[in-house]
Parts: C-alpha cells; sequence; structure tokens
C-alpha cells in the first residue's frame, strides 16, 4: 500500500496536468470502490496468498489520491485568502475526523 501510494502520489501532478482534479478524484474513489469489491468477492487459497497483494495495490493508490485530491480542493477553496487559510484546514480536518468516527461507530455496531 505504501509504495503503490508514494508512486501515485509523485505522479499526480503530471495526472493533473492530462486529467482534472475531479477526473482525478473520481478515479481514485472507483479504484477505492474496486478494491472493496474484490475484497468482498475474494476467496480461496489463491486470494489469501497472492491476489490480495493487488488489494494492497489498489487501496494504497486510491487513498493517496483522494487524499491528494482532497487538500488540492482545500487549497484552491482558500484561493487567495491566506488570513483564514489555517481555520479552513483546521476544520476540515476536524470533520474528516469526525466522519472517519461516526462511520467507524456505525460499522462497528452492524458487524457487533
Amino acid at each position: 500500500m505504501n509504495v503503490s501510494g508514494f508512486i501515485v502520489s509523485c505522479s499526480l501532478p503530471k495526472i493533473f496536468k492530462v486529467f482534472s482534479k475531479k477526473v482525478t478524484f473520481l478515479g481514485g474513489a472507483s479504484a477505492g470502490i474496486g478494491a472493496c469489491v474484490w475484497i468482498t468477492v475474494g476467496h480461496g487459497e489463491a486470494y489469501c496468498t497472492k491476489y490480495v497483494y493487488g488489494v494492497g495495490v489498489l487501496m494504497g493508490a486510491a487513498s493517496s489520491t483522494l487524499v491528494i485530491c482532497s487538500l488540492s480542493f482545500i487549497h484552491d477553496l482558500i484561493g487567495t485568502s491566506v488570513e483564514s487559510g489555517a481555520f479552513v484546514y483546521g476544520a476540515m480536518s476536524f470533520w474528516d475526523k469526525m466522519a472517519n468516527g461516526v462511520a467507524g461507530m456505525i460499522i462497528q455496531h452492524m458487524h457487533a
């Protein structure tokens, strides 16, 4: 996951020149959904020993793409209003952590 995330994050500036940020975000989300589907349908010995690495590559690439695109969207939101930039980044980070916490609680509640 880390290696594929590093490779994707290094290549994103070139990808942004070819595709828009929204299209790149959509591609990252699609890769993440594809990895989740692969996790859901994967089974057997071959999946557990070989194919799970493909899932890791997709998850790493998707997570790096989504994080970098999200930060880029925040940068675009701030624009030239640099005096409020710290507040915007802080607020977005706070709500990101809140959403992840709520999602984690829902998943735990549904699993138990």
